[in-house]
């Protein structure tokens, strides 16, 4: 029925978290990862990709990635500048090149803080796009960092997206949404579940 797709009203705009604003490092887990050597990359104004963003100037990114060649900037990017090219094709609306973003940070720097949110990003954009695929990086993200910033929400989604599967499934998710998360945006969802 549709009450299992109901999203809280704080989740159905996209969330200041992860849609409107990039992640910043100091909100996500700590990194395991060093940063890449790699140069950092910068536009023709010497701006970093980062500042870029800060500065709502997305465009700029992915401008001047493309100029520098995608697969380069995928392959060689510092671990900045490839979160800022994530960041920026995530929220200009280009979904394929966020993904293959998102992708090479969790392959480049696994462990890290960008490789972790990577997964919750990747579920989003499953999400998005009706992809049942979505669970399964929630699955990923929850797994690798069940304390992490995104947690509540990845545990919130999943019990959402499980809600037409096995009802013992979808009341234990609710169950332990509840257990931790009770004044999260998705406790009154779970609670109609349990």
């Amino acid at each position: 029925d549709s009450f299992h797709h109901r999203e809280p009203a704080s989740t159905r705009q996209p969330s200041a978290d992860v849609a409107e604003k990039p992640a910043q490092p100091q909100d996500l887990e700590p990194s395991a990862s060093p940063v890449s050597s790699a140069p950092s990359a910068r536009s023709e104004k010497g701006t970093s990709w980062p500042a870029l963003i800060a500065a709502g100037e997305y465009a700029a990114v992915i401008e001047v990635a493309n100029q520098r060649g995608v697969r380069a900037c995928l392959d060689d990017c510092a671990q900045d500048d490839l979160r800022a090219l994530a960041d920026a094709a995530r929220l200009s609306g280009k979904a394929a090149l966020a993904e293959r973003a998102l992708l090479a940070q969790r392959a480049r720097f696994a462990g890290s803080s960008d490789a972790l949110a990577a997964a919750f990003l990747l579920g989003r954009a499953a999400e998005d796009r009706h992809d049942p695929k979505a669970v399964g990086w929630y699955d990923k993200y929850l797994a690798e960092a069940p304390k992490g910033r995104f947690a509540g929400d990845a545990l919130g989604r999943k019990m959402l997206r499980v809600g037409n599967g096995n009802n013992q499934t979808v009341a234990a998710l609710a169950a332990e949404y509840l257990a931790r998360f009770p004044s999260g945006p998705y406790a009154g969802n779970a609670r109609g579940l349990v």
